[in-house]
């Protein structure tokens, strides 16, 4: 083979970009139907919408989305801002947002944050340097900067999942005092004697959803006539692996303790693992429970105990809430605090 013909064989293998005239000619209708044909919640009818998209794939166009955003500005969106996209819980309110938001007509822009504030305050720049309409957030509360940019922007914020004390604006969460509170009533009702909690890691135990929290938990167990200082409290963490050690460390500085609050389900589970090993009973011996309600949680191996934390009503409050402040052009004011539910497995039935 010659350079030469080497050069026409690259050639011929790279596919010419399809264009939007070329799109409209197949379709039978105009490039501006083509161009809202992408767009959501555009006047252009269902029917002609769904066999635009269909042909578009058939033939490979792709929209120029960076034309279209030096033509017409910038596209409509909201940034959405998470601790640890990792983490199930994270994971299932990103979902809901980006389902939602796409019904009105929204893009997503999602952010981890990996509970480094300097990585938080960066996140949030570039949101609002891409002109996002409105901000979604569960803040770290680790660099007081991202809460007073937010602040001083122009851009509509609703927290969610999280509610620092100094903060006053617009929120829809769980009530996690409730939560905490409902977790210490069912662990003394089912009879545990003596209770103790597995919370984050010592890094994180100042973030507001862990003391409120802890604050429910044991304002219970003070009201119900225990000692709310002798409730022993160990730093474990967010994951299975923290929960595991954090059960082992609990153990050794109160061996009988009989039932235990973990700060997430993933912790819990751990806890139940450690349990197991060292042959105790989930249930009879130890009672165990965490918060969030994971699918996994519900499995008939695992039948944990959990507050279920309502992920997609929150999110659908939220969303709402931030897009009517967008499109009305007022403050996002919604101040929502959901109230928890307990929902009773295996991990808590105790042999009377």
């Amino acid at each position: 083979m010659t350079p030469t013909d080497n050069g026409k064989s690259r050639r011929s293998a790279v596919s010419r970009r399809v264009t939007i005239r070329e799109l409209a000619e197949a379709t039978g209708v105009s490039e501006t139907s083509v161009s809202l044909a992408f767009q959501p919640g555009s006047r252009i009818s269902a029917a002609t919408r769904d066999r635009v998209i269909a042909t578009a794939r058939k033939m490979g166009y792709f929209p120029n989305l960076a034309a279209r955003t030096l033509r017409l500005g910038s596209p409509k969106s909201i940034g959405f801002l998470v601790n640890d996209i990792a983490n199930p819980f994270s994971a299932l309110l990103v979902r809901s947002t980006d389902v939602l938001a796409g019904k009105r007509g929204y893009q997503v822009m999602v952010a981890d944050s990996h509970w480094d504030g300097k990585h938080e305050l960066r996140a949030v720049e570039n949101m609002i340097s891409a002109r996002v309409r409105g901000v979604l957030a569960c803040l770290n509360e680790k660099n007081p900067a991202t809460a007073d940019l937010l602040a001083r922007s122009s851009v509509p914020c609703i927290l969610v999942d999280t509610l620092p004390e100094s903060y006053r604006g617009g929120y829809v969460s769980n009530d996690l005092v409730a939560a905490g509170r409902l977790a210490a009533e069912h662990l003394l009702d089912i009879q545990c004697r003596r209770l103790g909690m597995l919370m984050a890691d010592s890094q994180m135990n100042s973030f507001s959803a862990f003391l409120q929290l802890r604050k429910g938990f044991l304002d219970a167990v003070a009201m119900y006539g225990g000692d709310a200082d002798q409730v022993p409290t160990v730093a474990g963490g967010l994951t299975i692996d923290a929960g595991k050690l954090g059960f082992q460390q609990l153990m050794k500085r109160a061996p009988d303790c009989d039932g235990i609050f973990c700060v997430n389900d993933l912790c819990a589970i751990g806890a139940m693992e450690s349990a197991d090993a060292m042959g105790m009973r989930v249930g009879p011996d130890v009672a165990i429970m965490g918060v969030d309600d994971l699918d996994i949680s519900s499995t008939a191996r695992i039948s944990l105990t959990s507050i279920r934390q309502p992920y997609h009503r929150i999110i659908d409050l939220a969303v709402n809430a931030l897009i009517d402040a967008i499109e009305n052009r007022h403050h996002a004011d919604v101040t929502l605090l959901l109230e928890p539910e307990l929902i009773v497995r295996n991990s808590t039935r105790r042999m009377r």
